[in-house]
């Protein structure tokens, strides 16, 4: 089976209007600018009918490490166990000036609400083709569903 790998803005927005399509009222679109001026999307795919206080959340996104050390320290561990040869820690990316603040003004609010870590995979590395960076990052979100559960 071959996995899609979004290499255009075309390409995402219409597999979001499949995926809108398939989960009618459960899915929620939102959308910011980048730092590079393309849209963001977050997805947020939720039952509007259970509480709040009865759902886990999660968030998945790429690229960039942050926050929670033992979180991301599973998914190094999980890449490894895969024959990825990834940094033996996690490391947080420091942002400074211009772009810490996009993150605070974008991605604030986000943040407060919830754990968020984020990886990448050797982006636009010519030895990280695209199926490599796929399965790297389903392994990193397979590990965090396990986390969770």
């Amino acid at each position: 089976m071959s996995i899609p790998f979004f290499a255009k803005q075309a390409q995402l927005e219409a597999k979001i209007a499949d995926w809108s399509e398939i989960a009618g009222p459960r899915l929620r679109v939102d959308s910011v600018n980048s730092f590079s001026r393309h849209k963001v999307y977050a997805l947020t795919l939720t039952d509007p009918a259970v509480p709040l206080e009865r759902k886990r959340r999660h968030y998945f996104a790429q690229p960039h490490a942050h926050d929670d050390t033992a979180w991301g320290q599973r998914i190094v561990d999980a890449w490894a166990r895969a024959g990825y040869r990834p940094v033996p820690k996690p490391i947080h990316l420091g942002y400074t000036g211009e772009q810490a603040e996009y993150f605070r003004r974008n991605w604030g609010e986000l943040h407060k609400r919830m754990r968020i870590i984020n990886t990448e995979v050797k982006n636009n590395a010519a030895d990280a083709p695209p199926g490599f960076q796929l399965k790297a990052q389903a392994i990193a979100i397979e590990e965090s569903i396990r986390r969770l559960v």
